[in-house]
């Protein structure tokens, strides 16, 4: 039941170990570190050093990382291995997951192949979808035998087109025939909701038909076909609807051949989420041509190990206990019984540092509370 004491870091070391440094920090998972804002709004602090460029090296993991998850995301969708109900992730040791990603070259052409099989597969999706469009356009018509060479030549045009199904057909054809000469209508399909009508006219006429069929609610529509009639424009559908059938298999078949590749996957992608964060980090960190300036805060209980890591390093620091007027991060340290309550607390709002944590306190109501609720 306390608040854990934090300490303030202060950093200075050379440019050419600070990637080595972030990675190691953020493995140790202690630091917190500043923004340092404040110090380039002083003058003297701006003229000696600048704000680390963190955005192109971030924008480049962050790019890779969408391909890998891309690429996982493919291979959760099409492989035909069998999901749990709650996914776990399997707990490795730190040489484990090391080994896992020597080959990062062969990891990377996976996730290519991958990337390259999506396309495919997303234009092949693209396509299917466009030929079962037309496929539904063309279904009404399939009893029209007016080839598409004879909708316009030099003496008559062929529409076709639509009325609601609230309109009787009949008075439609009456109607039309009173108001045009020369026309001849049929009404080829009839389903719920519209009235599929074919209506052939002279040329000439154009103008008192487009008329007469905007006063009776006519929609004219166009036939997704250059050529032949309806039922070969179907056939010619179904056939391609077929080899897109036949091509999204063998797609998916590839992908399910690299599904054992999955869990290196898995550990790479964890691997780009660092590399993303540790380039991310970079915007608190101050640097000149040759050096760079960090500070931060962490647990006094971790400080004989970041001393040790910091050692190693060609740097200087120091550490120090915060002043009154400072106001540390918060950090709850609780009992294996009010730990999990600290999740409430959380709701709410963090303690003040200078406070006290009153999770332990409320453990009990809480479980009370939350139990009468349900």
């Amino acid at each position: 039941m306390a608040i854990a004491k934090m300490k303030k870091l202060t950093l200075i070391g050379l440019s050419r170990e600070k990637e080595a440094l972030i990675k190691e920090l953020m493995r140790l998972g202690v630091v917190q570190i500043s923004e340092q804002d404040a110090r380039l709004s002083d003058e003297r602090w701006s003229e000696v050093v600048k704000k680390d460029d963190a955005e192109t090296a971030s924008a480049k993991w962050e790019t890779e990382l969408e391909r890998v998850d891309n690429a996982l995301k493919l291979i959760d969708r099409f492989g035909d291995s069998k999901k749990p109900l709650i996914s776990e992730r399997k707990a490795i040791q730190t040489q484990e997951f090391e080994d896992a990603l020597g080959k990062e070259y062969e990891i990377r052409r996976d996730v290519l192949k991958l990337t390259r099989l999506s396309r495919k597969l997303a234009h092949a999706l693209l396509a299917e979808n466009r030929a079962n469009i037309a496929r539904m356009s063309l279904l009404p018509w399939k009893e029209y035998d007016i080839p598409a060479e004879q909708f316009a030549t030099k003496a008559t045009r062929v529409w076709q087109g639509v009325v609601p199904a609230g309109n009787d057909s009949a008075d439609f054809l009456r109607i039309l025939a009173e108001k045009t000469q020369y026309t001849d209508a049929e009404v080829v399909y009839t389903d719920s909701e519209q009235h599929y009508i074919s209506i052939l006219f002279l040329a000439e006429e154009l103008d008192t038909v487009q008329a007469a069929l905007r006063d009776l609610g006519f929609n004219r529509i166009a036939l997704p076909m250059a050529e032949g009639a309806v039922g070969e424009a179907l056939a010619e559908v179904e056939q391609e609807l077929a080899d897109i059938d036949a091509q999204k298999e063998e797609l998916i078949g590839k992908i399910r051949e690299l599904k054992d590749c999955e869990p290196t996957l898995k550990l790479y992608h964890d691997e780009l989420v660092m590399r993303r964060d540790c380039a991310a980090i970079r915007d608190k960190f101050l640097v000149t041509d040759s050096t760079f300036y960090v500070d931060g805060w962490f647990p006094r209980i971790a400080e004989d190990k970041l001393k040790a890591l910091l050692s190693r390093h060609t740097c200087h620091f120091e550490t120090a206990d915060p002043q009154q007027d400072e106001q540390p991060p918060v950090l709850l340290l609780n009992g294996k019984l009010a730990e999990p309550f600290e999740a409430v607390t959380k709701l709410y709002s963090f303690p003040d540092y200078w406070g006290i944590d009153a999770t332990a306190f409320f453990a009990l109501p809480y479980a009370l509370f939350f139990g009468m609720m349900l």
